[in-house]
């Protein structure tokens, strides 16, 4: 955990997706998925691996990739007051095989 998170609020957003888990760990574990939602980066899902956000007229954020589990979790520090963690779950069933899956941003 980062030192300054502790005086910072958590802020939390929770979506549902109705996806195979396959397509939602995809549009958050690749640099293709991250910026259909988000912003273009040079992320690649490697623990370790240091990597840019590309902010636009804020420029460019450097990060790197402090957790990672495949299907399920991915965690990266965001300059240096910043922890992001990106959580999925599968919380229903539904018709067809196709699963509705919690898809967290916490920071």
């Amino acid at each position: 955990m980062m030192e300054n998170q502790e005086t910072l609020p958590v802020i939390r957003k929770t979506i549902i997706v109705d996806a195979p888990i396959e397509q939602v760990w995809e549009a958050v574990s690749t640099s293709d998925g991250i910026v259909e939602w988000w912003m273009p980066s040079t992320f690649e899902p490697t623990l370790g691996k240091e990597f840019v956000l590309h902010a636009g007229p804020y420029g460019d954020s450097p990060c790197k990739v402090t957790e990672l589990v495949p299907r399920n979790r991915v965690g990266f520090d965001w300059r240096k007051d910043w922890h992001y963690i990106i959580r999925i779950a599968t919380v229903s069933r539904g018709e067809n095989g196709v699963y509705s899956h919690l898809f967290g941003l916490e920071c």
